[in-house]
């Protein structure tokens, strides 16, 4: 009987493990002018040319996810789920859930904090998957895991500026 009750939770385990191993995304450097950030390895570059503010944005060519990176004024919309580290600094990772004509629903998590110069960041991560904390955790940790991710560059690391 212990035998398969130790089977059983290996099983179970291992599992977990290979779910996790095929929900992982790689990330990839990608520079500004003031900050360094990485991105999912792999995403297409999606066209930002309808709004200045957005400095690039990829797409998962399979689920349709996607990321974008911006700089300009950060919005008070959505549920603060918890403060995140942001780089050097914490900022507000939030949930903003807007329900589309066609019945389906889009879900976005906004990461955001001040800049030591310049608009603030934020880093938007676009979804259509169930708004249910279940579905959006690989979501969530991806957000975070870009939101830590982030280098603030010093006039010394960019001699242009």
């Amino acid at each position: 009987m212990w035998l398969i009750l130790g089977a059983t939770v290996g099983a179970a385990a291992l599992v977990d493990r290979i779910k996790k191993d095929e929900m992982y995304v790689a990330l990839a450097p990608m520079v500004f002018d003031d900050f360094s950030v990485s991105l999912p390895k792999g995403w297409d570059s999606l066209d930002t040319a309808n709004d200045p503010r957005v400095l690039t944005a990829v797409g998962d060519p399979n689920l349709g996810d996607e990321v974008h990176i911006s700089r300009g004024r950060i919005s008070g919309a959505g549920k603060v789920l918890e403060r995140i580290p942001i780089g050097d600094a914490t900022g507000n990772l939030r949930l903003v859930i807007s329900p589309q004509d066609d019945g389906s629903t889009e879900v976005e998590l906004i990461a955001a904090r001040m800049m030591p110069s310049g608009p603030p960041l934020t880093i938007t991560l676009i979804t259509d998957l169930p708004p249910s904390s279940e579905a959006l955790q690989p979501e969530i940790d991806l957000i975070k895991r870009i939101a830590a991710s982030v280098k603030i560059r010093s006039s010394e690391d960019n001699p242009q500026a």
